[in-house]
């Protein structure tokens, strides 16, 4: 019996076609701590401002916010001055919208006020850090016994 010779295909290669790489957005989940006192997770929620600073997606009392603690720190103004500055940088807004928000904000505590009504000036706060009381451990029946 006669073997037949093996004639052999040339090899044709494709031509690699690359696909475009989708990037996926990024979403934080909150990030999760097991507690020794609990037997559920304790659920920290990630910070919405800090993940938006960078997005358009600010609301107008996010954008203010930011732009008084940069712009304004520990600084007297008054609304006029922020809505002259605001406008420069963002673009128009209301001499009652600016006093709207400080309003709120002063209510929030991340503004200090004074002044009356026609006179009024604000101060950035919110990120001046109050000394706590702290305690020695030491109890007052202990300071008793001498």
């Amino acid at each position: 019996m006669a073997q037949q010779p093996v004639v052999q295909q040339p090899v044709v290669q494709q031509p690699v076609v690359q696909q475009p790489v989708v990037q996926q957005p990024v979403v934080q989940q909150p990030v999760v701590q097991q507690t020794m006192a609990q037997s559920e997770p304790v659920r920290i929620p990630t910070p919405r401002l800090q993940e938006r600073v960078n997005g358009s997606s600010l609301t107008i009392n996010e954008r203010l916010e930011l732009f008084l603690k940069y712009e304004y720190p520990r600084v007297w103004f008054s609304s006029h001055d922020v809505q002259q500055h605001y406008e420069r940088i963002y673009g128009a807004i209301k001499q009652s919208t600016v006093s709207t928000y400080l309003s709120r904000m002063f209510r929030k505590s991340i503004l200090e006020r004074r002044g009356n009504r026609t006179q009024r000036e604000y101060r950035y706060i919110a990120d001046e850090v109050e000394m706590p009381f702290v305690s020695s451990g030491v109890g007052i029946s202990e300071f008793q016994r001498i």
